[in-house]
């Protein structure tokens, strides 16, 4: 629907695929607002990716931790780790 956007009319749109204008407009407003938690999970994320490819790859959870609380960054060694395995960063 926001592809067509500009050649359509939303509720046209909302009309032919069944669905509420108001539904569209919520969803396109929540798509692009990030919550604080997502700030704070994006820059956790940046953070430990620029400890682990500063340590030359090297460096697991625990020394990654040690790392980031030299540079006042508290975490957790469990958080750590999830953070690797979704940015799929890996020890070799």
């Amino acid at each position: 629907m926001q592809t067509h956007q500009k050649t359509f009319r939303v509720t046209r749109m909302a009309k032919v695929l069944c669905v509420s204008p108001s539904g569209f407009y919520a969803l396109s407003i929540s798509c692009k607002q990030t919550n604080k938690r997502q700030q704070a999970q994006q820059y956790r994320d940046e953070r430990i990716k620029a400890a682990f490819d500063d340590s030359i790859q090297r460096n697991g959870a625990r020394c990654i931790q040690a790392d980031l609380a030299e540079q006042g960054i508290r975490s957790d060694v469990k958080t750590i780790a999830k953070s690797m395995n979704r940015q799929h960063v890996n020890l070799k």
